[in-house]
């Protein structure tokens, strides 16, 4: 094929062009000579252009292996499964049941709080004494905002993974979970407590 052309062109003049990356120049070049004006010109131009590619892939997969930082190919890493990442914590559940029980004392005072605050003997100093003394419970309220925030981000992985969807789709998707639900409400939840603390603490300080 040394004597051959392919729309005037040599095949090592093809293969020059192509190994530098100029295959668009080729093209330009060729159609501004007018060599590549014909179907069969341009199909012959195809099957030599598939055949150098193949040869690069194969030469590439050959070299890249004990070369790849060199040649600036990264080694393709599975991503952790969700069960990977959230692993076994047999803490948990007694962790869980101690949070629970502490939220559900902190949310009654506060519940008993907003009766009392439409008495019209209602104390403010009642209310600061809960916010300080919720600002000792703060920690389990943040944790428990943590905690949701995690499964959320549990269900989303889930839908990423199991579904083969964009992050963008999945989030869109998570947001009509029960875990996402209960993550905006622990957030909420956790903002009403820290700002009833500030409250409670300018009015001290007045």
């Amino acid at each position: 094929m040394k004597n051959e052309t392919i729309c005037g062109y040599t095949p090592e003049e093809i293969k020059k062009y192509f190994f530098k990356g100029k295959l668009q120049q080729l093209i330009s070049d060729m159609q501004s000579e007018g060599k590549l004006n014909d179907v069969v010109g341009a199909k012959a131009l195809k099957v030599f252009l598939g055949t150098l590619k193949k040869q690069n892939e194969e030469v590439v997969a050959e070299v890249k292996d004990g070369f790849s930082e060199e040649m600036g190919f990264e080694t393709a890493i599975a991503p952790p499964s969700v069960d990977e990442l959230v692993g076994e914590d047999k803490t948990l559940d007694s962790w869980i049941a101690d949070k629970d029980k502490v939220l559900a004392d902190v949310r009654s005072k506060m519940k008993l709080m907003r009766d009392k605050m439409t008495s019209k003997d209602f104390d403010i100093k009642e209310l600061q004494d809960l916010a300080f003394e919720l600002s000792f419970w703060r920690n389990w309220i943040v944790q428990d905002t943590i905690y949701k925030r995690q499964l959320w981000k549990q269900k989303l992985t889930c839908l990423i993974d199991d579904y083969e969807i964009s992050r963008r789709e999945a989030e869109d998707r998570s947001e009509l979970t029960k875990e996402y639900r209960d993550y905006v409400l622990a957030s909420e939840f956790q903002k009403t407590v820290e700002d009833l603390i500030v409250s409670a603490r300018k009015g001290y300080a007045e």
